[in-house]
């Protein structure tokens, strides 16, 4: 606010007074333009996420009432392939300590669990081939895309006596966990 006074005097000793108030309107408070909402992403796109995102904001303003910019985000982000968040904040304060904030959440979705590729059934052999009986080792897969992709090969675990001439059952046992603790577990029985 500003306050004007002004005074006269005549010559007659006549005075005169006038007071004129002026009351400047603030200017109008900042705001986000088109501020990103929260989104659910694939594991994948977690090593393309832009390190520093930018966004714009004004008030519409006219000359020296004008406040525009661009204001990069701050980044906390707990995700990784196996799932979890990345919050960016931005955040802005103009010169009469008007603050505006947003926040955008990205959801990661954790990789696919993977599978085994054509795992064997239960197998009847020849005592012939007993002894030399050598299961294969196993493939498996998630068909995930870029970093999320899961695959390879095990090999089986024999878990009790190999099989013999004599008639017996073996079981072969092919487990695989991934980084995120997804387990698969496939087995035969000879």
């Amino acid at each position: 606010m500003c306050i004007r006074d002004r005074n006269f005097t005549d010559q007659c000793n006549n005075a005169i007074t006038h007071t004129q108030n002026i009351t400047v309107t603030p200017i109008a408070p900042p705001a986000f333009v088109n501020p990103p909402g929260n989104l659910t992403i694939a594991c994948n796109e977690l090593a393309n996420l832009p390190v520093s995102p930018t966004l714009s904001y004004t008030n519409n303003g006219i000359l020296s009432c004008l406040t525009d910019g661009n204001v990069s985000a701050t980044i906390n982000n707990t995700a990784t392939i196996c799932g979890g968040n990345v919050v960016y904040t931005w955040q802005f304060t103009d010169q009469c300590n008007n603050a505006i904030n947003h926040s955008q959440t990205l959801t990661v979705t954790p990789v696919a669990p993977p599978a085994f590729i054509n795992p064997p059934g239960n197998l009847t052999i020849p005592c012939s081939e007993a002894t030399s009986y050598n299961p294969l080792t196993l493939s498996y897969t998630n068909n995930g895309l870029d970093a999320c992709l899961t695959s390879g090969t095990v090999a089986p675990t024999l878990q009790g006596n190999p099989p013999n001439i004599c008639g017996s059952m073996s079981t072969y046992v092919w487990t695989f966990t991934d980084q995120c603790k997804n387990a698969i577990l496939s087995f035969i029985h000879i």
